[in-house]
């Protein structure tokens, strides 16, 4: 590979290297957009599926809730609309940052078109050196009225018309290797207004602005005037004075020749000595934040290329001007020029986070519609803590309302009992449960309304309880003395009963009293009083635990919509912060691409 061909393959290099890098960061803008789109468009739907919430009754929960959600639900999709009108109001501007560009201005026959073609390889099709890349494609922009390819369109000959005389009043341009866009207008002032801002558009994203004067008359009045209304923003400027070559003649073998030969190194730091001095002349430098100097010659160029000559390439100024060009083709210029759609996605990431200003109105953030969800949240688990504490004083008012009612009833059973009919623990638990049921069933509405709004109770139909008594007798004992008299034989007493029991053979009887101590029990009742103290003893450890389990369960039925709808609610909530912070671009982050993909 020659030298001429290794410079401009490095050039060209160079534009292919930027070119990736921007398509890479330019999809990145790009996908980040659309995956923050969608992000919105998710959460939005996930508020869909709940908006029955907001037809609840006023002043409930799930009324609250619902409004709430109603409420983060068109934010959200205010939200969709907010990046949906970035997206599209995006690629028109897109067009300027997906490659580094280069605006040229001059007057007419300044050469302008020649150099857009060197640079885009048009002269190397007819030459021996080898193009290190394919020419690209050429457009116009056409607002004309009378046109009907009105807007941009190919140029048909695929090239800048070279060596033209007039002024014309298009701007044109091409993108080699999707990385240097060469714009090539006319000048502001000689623009239509859809031309010129158009124009203004490329000056403002411009990343070197070439201005173009001709060796023959630099600096001219109107190209300083327009060179002074270019530069009201801060950018470099690259100031190319074209046809910097002379015809020599010269007789050989008898025979006039003419050659084309570069001015003088001191002809050339003349001409740009002097163009600097009226540029500074005019305040121009303060407001340019660099300006070079580059002398040109694109005759030298295309017979360099030609007849492969080296020297006289070098002698034409395109090394120089390749490398001029190059300067803002570097890593850190593709940072620079990368900056404005960073800060501008970083700051919208910011605006979804931390809330923005929308039509005079301030719109909540991620973080702020978080915060508002907790706020339910902790709300509903406030009001969970008290109806779980409610357990507790709804048991012990059931028992103190039903005591009365209890003992009556119980001793109703008493009575039944002594009148000889058997009661036991079945009859004595349909009793208990029937009063505790109806006393549940009255105090849970009233408890429970308190608390929640809208509260609706389904009745109680039967109690897990089982009461282990059984009436029974009450008996005392009485002691008393028991007397039993018998007949028994005893001797004669005296002479006339002992002569008739010798010789009459007479027995003789008596009677003999028997004295015994008893104890004799009677029922003086029943156990009403042991039936009563088993029966709240039972009552407390069964009925306490029973009504804990109510209310769990009711707590469970008429907050388990809402707290599956916030959980759901706060993790998307989460998941998109977090996802927002991982689109976020971090200082001097161009190549991203991997890191995009990773997601």
């Amino acid at each position: 590979m020659g030298l001429i061909e290794q410079q401009v393959s490095d050039f060209v290099g160079k534009v292919q290297t930027a070119g990736k890098r921007l398509a890479d960061f330019s999809r990145s803008v790009t996908e980040r957009e659309s995956e923050i789109l969608q992000g919105v468009k998710q959460l939005s739907g996930l508020l869909d599926k709940h908006d029955h919430l907001a037809k609840e009754e006023r002043g409930s929960m799930k009324k609250l809730l619902g409004d709430s959600l109603s409420h983060y639900q068109n934010l959200l999709q205010a939200w969709a609309r907010l990046v949906e009108e970035r997206i599209e109001g995006k690629e028109f501007i897109n067009q300027f940052e997906k490659s580094v560009i280069l605006a040229v201005f001059g007057t007419v026959n300044a050469g302008k078109s020649t150099m857009g073609n060197f640079i885009a390889g048009v002269p190397f099709v007819e030459s021996p050196v080898q193009a290190p890349a394919p020419v690209p494609a050429f457009y116009v922009y056409d607002f004309s009225e009378s046109s009907k390819d009105r807007g941009e369109r190919p140029l048909a000959e695929n090239r800048f018309k070279e060596n033209i005389v007039q002024e014309t009043s298009t701007i044109q341009y091409f993108t080699l290797e999707n990385g240097l866009t060469w714009v090539d207008t006319p000048g502001i002032h000689s623009l239509d207004q859809e031309y010129e801002d158009l124009a203004k558009k490329y000056v403002n994203y411009a990343d070197l602005i070439l201005f173009v004067v001709s060796s023959s008359s630099p600096g001219k009045a109107d190209e300083i005037a327009e060179l002074e209304r270019l530069t009201q923003k801060e950018k470099q400027l690259l100031v190319a004075i074209t046809k910097s070559d002379l015809i020599e003649s010269d007789v050989v073998d008898g025979k006039e020749v003419k050659r084309v030969v570069p001015k003088s190194i001191h002809d050339r730091q003349a001409q740009e000595q002097y163009v600097d001095g009226l540029i500074r002349s005019k305040g121009i430098d303060r407001n340019l934040k660099d300006r070079k100097f580059i002398s040109l010659s694109s005759r030298l160029a295309k017979l360099a290329l030609m007849e492969q000559d080296e020297e006289r390439f070098r002698q034409s100024g395109y090394p120089a001007l390749y490398e001029q060009i190059g300067g803002v083709l570097t890593e850190h210029a593709l940072e620079l020029k990368t900056d404005r759609p960073r800060r501008e996605m970083n700051a919208l990431i910011h605006e979804m986070m931390d809330g923005y200003e929308w039509n005079g109105k301030r719109i909540d953030g991620i973080r702020d519609i978080g915060k508002s969800f907790q706020g339910i949240s902790e709300e509903i688990q406030q009001k969970v803590e008290l109806l779980r504490r409610m357990h507790t004083d709804l048991f012990l008012e059931v028992r103190m309302n039903k005591e009365a009612r209890i003992e009556s009833e119980l001793t109703s059973l008493g009575y039944r009992f002594d009148g000889g009919e058997a009661i036991g623990s079945e009859q004595i638990t349909k009793v208990m449960e029937k009063e505790l049921l109806e006393e549940l069933n009255r105090l849970i509405p009233i408890k429970l309304g308190k608390v929640l709004a809208d509260f609706e109770h389904v009745q109680l139909s039967s109690l897990p309880l089982f009461i282990d008594a059984s009436f029974a007798g009450t008996y005392r004992e009485f002691a008393y003395t028991e007397y039993t008299t018998s007949e028994t034989t005893r001797d004669p007493r005296g002479i006339i009963e002992r002569f008739q029991s010798f010789f009459l053979d007479k027995k003789f009887t008596e009677l003999k009293v028997r004295e015994m101590k008893k104890i004799k029990q009677m029922r003086i009742g029943n156990n009403l009083s042991a039936v009563m103290e088993q029966v709240f003893d039972q009552v407390e450890q069964q009925l306490e635990p029973f009504v804990k389990a109510i209310m769990e369960e009711l707590i469970e039925a008429y907050f388990y919509e809402q707290r599956n709808t916030l959980n759901e609610v706060q993790q998307a909530l989460k998941q998109f912060a977090d996802k927002l912070q991982t689109l976020t671009y971090q200082k001097g982050e161009v190549r991203d691409e991997q890191l995009i993909h990773s997601h």
